[in-house]
């Protein structure tokens, strides 16, 4: 009679080498999360072209980004805990699906009421499917590469954001505004029917539901083929992996703290990015730089932001994501206040005040991108498995209302007269809490992070 084996699989997991199957997990996740971020930008790039084909006067828009960036807290704060219960790769497949046949239908919008609504329902799937793919990328990483994935894994919403650009500037002039929309909402669909087949589902989630020992070992036998699972053997996983999916369970077992911190880091760094995207050509231009410069300094900040990625990620596991943190927020605040200083300055020794915009511009991006795909990485390194889709999409869920408070109060400043350098000065102060949310979760839980 053969003894039954018992297999960990957070584990065996750990112990792996990185293999293709792993790297492909990681690829399709970073092709979700790229087709997430051209369809958040592609508003962006239509909207002078509706505004025009619709005579809309300056700023009617405005309200549809919020509609948008409100669609995607709904979509995070809902479908984390329910990925907790059914599983990552059906929230990410039907996500996808969902934000593309929205896209799709924004194409018979014929009012900013209708454009409204589908911006909203495209924004929920939006929302739904990124966190989703953090935490589906985290799980099947080994402990001591997990950040370095996952933020790799998030270089594709830059790189969807940038090839949303190169595709508007091909079809807009020639094909209209309703192309982005066929593009935005075609290629997703396609996507979404090649996950089906080729994404799997991750396998400490299997064993926490039960039932799917089959399609675990196939699992494990494809992470790592060198190691034998044998056919009657059974499955686990690491106890702080097994729980409740509720988002109570984010403040149970010595996580409210962490939890609260992590909702502070992730809010400052999106109120600052969003805020330096709405309003960085608009501030620069009025401190006496060409509009051209002003358009190039912003796109550069977006470069400074997957360079950040990169740098961070090759040595996140090494030192540990929590250590990083607070230098990088602590950065963040020190270039976007030296944009203020910059722009009373007149210049610099031989550097005019143009370059030192961009200079500082560039840094600001650096450690502001780079800041907050350091704390994504860290939220899937905190949470548990069988609350880890729930933590990352809280988090973001949470602080979608920095993001929509950040162009909120650029325009606010921009109405008031506020001086060029007391809007920046302002506008590092939610980095500057950011930094020391980041210092308290490192002196609470670094002897956890280090383990």
């Amino acid at each position: 009679m053969s003894q039954t084996n018992s297999v960990n699989v957070s584990t065996r997991i750990d112990s792996c080498p990185i293999g293709w199957f792993q790297l492909r997990i990681v690829a399709l996740c970073s092709l979700v999360v790229a087709l997430d971020g051209f369809d958040a930008q592609l508003l962006g790039y239509i909207a002078p072209a509706i505004s025009e084909d619709w005579e809309l006067p300056a700023g009617s828009l405005g309200p549809i980004f919020g509609l948008g960036l409100f669609g995607m807290m709904i979509g995070a704060l809902v479908f984390g805990p329910v990925a907790d219960r059914i599983g990552r790769k059906k929230i990410i497949i039907g996500a996808t699906f969902f934000f593309a046949f929205c896209t799709l239908a924004t194409l018979t919008a014929e009012s900013l009421t209708g454009l409204g609504f589908w911006r909203f329902m495209t924004g929920i799937g939006l929302g739904a499917a990124y966190p989703n793919a953090m935490a589906l990328t985290s799980e099947f990483s080994p402990k001591r590469r997990r950040a370095m994935l996952v933020m790799l894994m998030f270089l594709g919403f830059g790189l969807g954001s940038a090839i949303g650009g190169a595709v508007a500037a091909m079809l807009l002039a020639d094909y209209g505004w309703q192309s982005m929309l066929w593009v935005g909402g075609i290629v997703p669909i396609l996507v979404a029917f090649a996950l089906i087949p080729l994404l799997s589902e991750s396998p400490t989630f299997l064993v926490a539901r039960g039932g799917r020992d089959n399609l675990i070992r196939s699992i494990l036998r494809k992470i790592d083929p060198s190691k034998e699972v044998s056919d009657d053997a059974a499955f686990c996983i690491n106890k702080n992996d097994i729980g409740g999916q509720s988002v109570k369970n984010l403040f149970t077992g010595g996580r409210s703290l962490g939890t609260l911190m992590l909702w502070v880091m992730f809010s400052g760094g999106l109120f600052s990015l969003y805020f330096l995207m709405a309003w960085l050509p608009t501030i620069i231009y009025q401190m006496n730089v060409s509009l051209e410069n002003a358009a190039l300094i912003t796109a550069n900040m977006q470069v400074a932001v997957t360079i950040a990625t990169i740098v961070v990620a090759l040595i996140a596991d090494k030192i540990g994501i929590h250590r990083i943190l607070p230098f990088l927020y602590f950065m963040a605040a020190v270039f976007i206040a030296s944009i203020g200083l910059v722009s009373t300055s007149g210049g610099f020794m031989l550097l005019s005040t143009t370059a030192l915009v961009a200079v500082t511009v560039f840094f600001s991006g650096f450690f502001v991108g780079g800041g907050q795909n350091s704390a994504n990485a860290l939220a899937s390194i905190y949470y548990p498995a069988h609350i880890r889709a729930t933590g990352i999409s809280w988090g973001h869920g949470v602080s979608r209302t920095a993001s929509i408070l950040g162009p909120v109060a650029g325009g606010t400043m921009l109405a008031g007269n506020f001086s060029i350098d007391t809007m920046f000065y302002l506008a590092a102060i939610p980095m500057a809490c950011a930094c020391v949310a980041s210092l308290i979760f490192r002196v609470r839980y670094h002897g956890r992070l280090s383990n």
